[in-house]
């Protein structure tokens, strides 16, 4: 597990005017909430990533109510370090985590991708090694931590510096080379904050036109590859996975999945749903999909749809897929309400729905026609309010 420790503590004295910095307006959200919702889309632990607060810390709380991160309060703030943050931060984070990702409260340009290399490269070199992201030969933010230099950081007196700290164990850091400046740039003045707003206003329909990509402790959530086809036919076409899914036919023939996957660019770029590969993290292997279909933005409202194939049964992916999608439609799409039904016959499915806390509301009977015969199916529904990560 590797959570985010995100301080937004500090007073905000550079910015000026009456609203701090994480309080800024970042598109349709806050600055802070653009910063918790890139960490946790690009795999950070959402429930168990802090976010420290200090200076008006009533309304960042606020603000990250529906949003599965943990709030901790700096009653030191006004000494205006880094460090005190991080270090209380740190206290709060259970032993089994392996690492910690630092991400910075003004760093809001820092897209889930970024982080997501970030977070990919420490587990890719043993989860030993700080990782940094450089920029042109320049260190930028965030970074990760590894759990064993944590004892070092918190045995640091107030006035030293993270900086000197890992300057000391040189050998130990892993650099991560990015093709973007985004890593070394902050928002401490107004004029930094109107240049990055202007900036990200310029390419927000670009930025929005790429589908994310998430990922989970075994498993990655991207976008379909036509080149995906054969192994989406393999895995559908076989008549276990066909039997007790609504919308996959039997036989599945030659050209549907082709088919079926060029649709998905169209139905994202119309803010129509979302459809993911779901893939193993190691291997890379196709195991399935899952889906937020019937995206209604008035009423923030989709539905989940998901299956696995057969050899991948048994296993949680379905459950972990769907964790992570839930996670996503909430602090990336800002939904209110997501649904998912199942055949009352494929109890297996109603189960991955009560495990991401999905409440049962009743049955719909004789809701589809399929393969001969009508089939009553279950809805099941979580509302943004009772998510909890």
């Amino acid at each position: 597990m590797i959570p985010a420790i995100i301080p937004a503590a500090g007073l905000s004295t550079r910015m000026g005017g009456d609203v701090p910095k994480p309080l800024l307006p970042w598109g349709d959200r806050t600055v802070i909430e653009a910063v918790v919702t890139a960490a946790l889309q690009a795999g950070a632990t959402p429930k168990l990533s802090v976010v420290v607060t200090g200076h008006r810390h009533q309304e960042i709380e606020a603000v990250l109510k529906d949003h599965p991160v943990r709030c901790v309060f700096n009653p030191a703030y006004q000494q205006k370090e880094l460090l005190s943050s991080l270090q209380i931060a740190l206290q709060a984070l259970p032993e089994t985590c392996t690492g910690a990702l630092l991400a910075l409260a003004d760093q809001p340009q820092v897209g889930p991708s970024v982080i997501a290399g970030i977070l990919d490269t420490f587990l890719g070199t043993g989860q030993r090694h700080i990782v940094v992201p450089s920029y042109q030969m320049r260190r930028g933010h965030p970074i990760v931590l590894p759990r064993w230099l944590w004892q070092n950081v918190l045995k640091l007196p107030a006035g030293a510096t993270l900086r000197t700290l890992i300057e000391e164990y040189t050998e130990n850091i892993h650099y991560l080379v990015v093709d973007t400046p985004v890593v070394l740039q902050d928002l401490d003045t107004p004029q930094q904050y109107q240049k990055a707003l202007a900036a990200q206003t310029k390419s927000n329909g670009a930025l929005m036109s790429t589908q994310p990509t998430l990922t989970t402790e075994r498993l990655v959530l991207r976008p379909f590859s036509i080149l995906d086809g054969p192994q989406v036919q393999h895995l559908a076409g076989n008549p276990a996975v066909a039997a007790t899914t609504q919308n996959i036919p039997h036989p599945y023939e030659d050209g549907m999945a082709e088919s079926w996957i060029s649709t998905h660019e169209d139905l994202f770029a119309g803010d129509q749903g979302i459809v993911f590969a779901v893939t193993l993290r190691d291997g890379g292997d196709l195991v399935g999909t899952i889906s937020l279909l019937g995206l209604n933005r008035g009423d923030r409202f989709a539905e989940l749809g998901y299956w696995i194939g057969l050899p991948y049964w048994n296993r949680g992916f379905a459950t972990e897929a769907a964790q992570a999608l839930i996670a996503y439609g909430f602090s990336g799409l800002n939904l209110n309400r997501i649904q998912a039904r199942h055949m009352t016959r494929n109890m297996a499915s109603g189960r991955v729905m009560e495990k991401t806390g999905m409440q049962c509301e009743g049955v719909l009977r004789q809701r589809i026609f399929k393969n001969g015969r009508f089939e009553d199916m279950r809805l099941f529904s979580i509302l943004r309010s009772e998510y909890r990560g």
